[in-house]
């Protein structure tokens, strides 16, 4: 019996437990539920009345934010400062921050002068702060929002941190708006990022930021120093109209489009090391004052540096890869190295019916092509530096707009072409090698012909210079009777002065006369005309050799006859 009593004490207790914690539940929820807010419904008031201690602008603010509608201070006639902690209480706490609409707090103009914390702030709606006043510093630092970030039109004197913030739809800083330093390194916006037509006195850092949109810092925008170091922006970067007053490192920047610098924009000094574009470079109209440095770049479309852009100081464009055109007709250059740099399309240097030839703003000025490939080469005759450097410089064909010299390189005389060359200082054989070997394709043996034998005359001057007498005296001979290989009549003359030579040295007379006789009886045999020495004519070696001769001075007779129609055309 005893047992059975405690039995039935045991369960009666466990039920009451039970029944006491399913009320207590639903006492919770309905506290929790309670506890938040409920969005007002068009034409309603605000359904959360606000705190007893806010400023009567605090109070008129979320009057206004919280039906849905803009705060803007124009409307108020009084104070616009707000506290940094009411910004806070209606934006993370309950039941304010479940109260708003979709349309999130948007206020307009006013005043913040302590500074503002929002770091890690997990935001449910937008974040829309227009035309506002910060007077110190703002740490947006590691902020989350399914939404977007507007701060156009405001002004931040202090420090704006959104250091590793993450957006999932835009976030805008423009227009109209003026930053001191800003940091958005690392920071990851889903959509775009717009800095149009917006002030940065001090240094925008956004190193390693990832956008999945567009990057837009154009339309009269004015920068400081830029970091863009290892930032990738999937779609496209646009600078249009604006100016870098500092430096602008964009070195390892990935860009998913095109990269636009164009339009009258104004750039000190640019880094873009290591960057790669899966679209084109457009930096046409533009002005860039200090070095710009392009190296180990992968361009996926067109580098344009053309129509009226200004390079005032040095470019380097070094082991870089262009998978289309590079064009850098009717720009102005100090000095261009395009050293290792591979060029899948053409390298345009002129545009004949723009009449828009390369500018070279100094008198050393210098285009150094050194072991470049591109595809094609189309110029102006007026389009080259001072100063080149062709070595290991490669093209498969020379084209232009028509078929004149003026606009095709393989169109003009050989002496122009010859002038091209020298404007290397230290001496190359593969470049002239190179130009022959594209003339001969391209239907122009003669002019190739002479190229080879203009690099002989520089390889033989060479010679000279650096006092290596054997060479040059070979160099010399081989020139003078052979045309160095490259010129048959004169290759003929030199065979058969030397075959007189060679049969007049084994001669009674050759031996008795010596070596230098041998070579002035055949090159005088030869000679129809001219006779340097009468007696030798009254000279007879005798046997075969007198019969060999006899066929040298009617070859000699051949040649003179050559000369003379060739005179005559």
């Amino acid at each position: 019996m005893h047992r059975k009593s405690l039995y039935l004490v045991m369960t009666l207790s466990s039920v009451a437990l039970f029944l006491l914690a399913a009320v207590g539940s639903v006492c919770s929820y309905s506290a929790e539920k309670d506890s938040k807010g409920q969005p007002s419904l068009p034409g309603e008031v605000c359904r959360v009345p606000p705190q007893k201690g806010w400023s009567p602008q605090e109070k008129w603010v979320w009057e206004r934010v919280c039906v849905g509608e803009d705060a803007d201070f124009k409307e108020w006639p009084n104070s616009n400062v707000l506290r940094p902690e009411f910004l806070k209480t209606i934006l993370l706490r309950e039941p304010y921050r479940s109260a708003l609409t979709y349309k999130g707090a948007r206020i307009v103009g006013a005043s913040f002068v302590e500074p503002v914390d929002l770091s890690d702030a997990a935001l449910t709606q937008g974040l829309c702060l227009l035309g506002c006043t910060f007077l110190k510093d703002v740490t947006l630092a590691r902020l989350k929002t399914s939404q977007f970030v507007s701060l156009a039109g405001s002004k931040f004197r202090g420090t704006l941190s959104m250091y590793g913030m993450k957006v999932s739809g835009d976030l805008f800083m423009g227009p109209g708006a003026e930053f001191a330093e800003v940091d958005l390194r690392a920071a990851k916006i889903d959509g775009d990022v717009d800095m149009s037509e917006s002030t940065f006195a001090g240094e925008l850092n956004m190193n390693g930021m990832k956008v999945g949109g567009y990057l837009f810092m154009r339309g009269g925008a004015e920068f400081a120093e830029v970091d863009l170091h290892s930032a990738k922006i999937d779609v496209g970067v646009d600078m249009s109209k604006s100016k870098f007053g500092g430096k602008l490192d964009m070195n390892g920047m990935k860009v998913g489009g095109y990269l636009f610098m164009r339009d009258g924009a104004w750039f000190a000094e640019v880094e873009l090391r290591d960057a790669e574009i899966k679209g084109g470079v457009d930096m046409f109209n533009s002005k860039f004052f200090g070095n710009l440095s392009m190296n180990s770049m992968k361009i996926g479309s067109n580098l344009n540096m053309n129509d009226g852009a200004e390079f005032a100081n040095r470019v380097s464009i070094n082991s870089s890869r262009i998978e289309w055109d590079l064009s850098i007709s009717g720009a102005a250059f100090n000095s261009l190295d395009l050293a290792g740099t591979h060029v899948g399309g053409e390298l345009r240097l002129g545009r004949d019916e723009y009449g828009r030839e390369t500018q070279w703003v100094m008198g050393d000025s210098k285009l150094t092509l050194r072991n470049t490939e591109v595809g094609a080469l189309q110029d102006l005759k007026g389009s080259w530096p001072p100063n080149l450097e062709l070595d290991g410089f490669k093209y498969n064909r020379l084209i232009g707009t028509s078929e004149n010299e003026t606009s095709n390189m393989a169109y003009r005389p050989f002496n122009w072409l010859t002038q091209w060359l020298g404007k290397q200082k230290t001496y190359s054989p593969q470049s002239y090698e190179q130009l022959a070997d594209v003339l001969k394709k391209m239907g122009f043996p003669d002019n190739a012909n002479e190229i080879l034998i203009a690099s002989k005359k520089r390889e033989q001057k060479r010679a000279w210079d650096r006092r290596q007498w054997r060479n040059w005296f070979g160099l010399a001979v081989y020139g003078f009777f052979f045309g160095y290989g490259y010129r048959t009549f004169w290759s003929l003359v030199g065979v058969f002065v030397a075959a007189g030579w060679l049969i007049a040295l084994y001669t009674f007379q050759g031996k008795l006369k010596g070596p230098l006789w041998c070579f002035i009886y055949s090159l005088d045999l030869l000679l129809p005309i001219i006779q340097l020495d009468k007696r030798n004519y009254d000279t007879h070696l005798g046997g075969w050799a007198e019969r060999y001769f006899y066929a040298h001075k009617v070859f000699g007779y051949g040649l003179a006859t050559c000369v003379f129609s060739l005179i005559k055309q």
